[in-house]
């Protein structure tokens, strides 16, 4: 016995101002959503570069070179506000212009917006405080992008572009509250390298980290972070702590060592004086230029000095 075939029941016919408007959609180009063209998603482009302009011409300034934009425009504080001009300024303009497009929503680009104003405020005319806080609103809104985007992917990449936009907000709170720029390096830093370090891990999502290396990853960049901290506490200990964390040593690898102490390249501070060339008096290839005169240049510079003039000592 044969089952009736159960037949679909047509759909009801769209109207005729439905079909209209659908196709008036599909042919008119400029129907896409205003935050996803690229001449809205340009405009955010124009502090960064601007930033990026003007902190080439401050680099010239700290060069003894003479600037071109920075006299020109009245810009005197250009060389003093360098490094956070090209760093939170440029760069953190276009990081943030690029996460606010990965999360395509629409309060995503307030962090662009803020921080190309914060870019502008620093060299303006305008009192160095107001830039310096508009930096640190935008770091905020930024972070805020960062949660969206953990939330949708937690991911060990993402977590540690959100620790180089803590480093990022933490430089532009200790700016504000009147530590100099020297001192800021470290967060500086840890900003660009984990950033860079972040985008490279999601790059590399077409193969599979194993936990280990996702462990490995989350820790260096922990540790680069740590480093800043320390660093304003213990300055020294914490450049140790920064260098162990970007290019850690073999465990057990020798360090060469002369009789007079670490070995030190020619010219800086510790290096041995000029008295351990060949044929100075009181060198060890003194009395013996024919010898001396086959020698390689590299041998003549790995040669360990021992005279009381080379290891330190005032020569008579």
């Amino acid at each position: 016995m044969s089952t009736p075939t159960a037949h679909p029941r047509p759909a009801a016919p769209a109207s005729p101002a439905r079909v209209a408007a659908a196709r008036a959609g599909a042919r008119t180009p400029g129907a896409r959503p205003l935050r996803a063209r690229t001449g809205f998603r340009l405009t955010f482009l124009v502090p960064g570069a601007l930033a990026l302009v003007l902190g080439l011409d401050a680099a010239l300034g700290l060069l003894g070179l003479p600037q071109l934009l920075g006299p020109a425009l009245g810009l005197a504080r250009l060389p003093d506000v360098h490094g956070p001009l090209m760093v939170l300024g440029f760069v953190g303009t276009v990081i943030s212009l690029e996460r606010a497009v990965a999360l395509g929503l629409p309060p995503g680009y307030t962090a662009p917006a803020v921080s190309g104003l914060a870019a502008l405020a620093i060299v303006s005319p305008l009192p160095l405080p107001v830039g310096q806080g508009l930096l640190v609103l935008a770091q905020v809104t930024a972070l805020l992008v960062y949660r969206q985007l953990l939330a949708r992917q937690p991911a060990v990449a993402v977590t540690v572009q959100v620790l180089g936009a803590t480093a990022a907000l933490g430089a532009s709170v200790l700016w504000l509250g009147g530590v100099p720029v020297p001192a800021l390096t470290p967060w500086l830093v840890a900003f660009l390298v984990l950033t860079i370090f972040g985008e490279r891990l999601e790059l590399a999502r077409t193969e599979v980290l194993s936990p280990a290396a996702s462990r490995a990853a989350l820790g260096i960049a922990v540790a680069l972070l740590g480093s800043a901290v320390v660093s304003l506490l213990r300055p020294t200990r914490g450049s140790r702590s920064r260098g162990s964390a970007c290019s850690p040593s073999p465990a057990g690898s020798p360090r060469r060592t002369s009789p007079a102490g670490p070995c030190v390249p020619p010219g800086c501070p510790g290096s041995s004086p000029p008295a351990c060339s060949p044929g100075t008096p009181g060198s060890p290839s003194a009395g013996r230029s024919g010898r001396s005169a086959e020698r390689s240049p590299r041998a003549v510079a790995t040669t360990p000095c021992s005279t009381p003039s080379c290891s330190g000592s005032s020569s008579p």
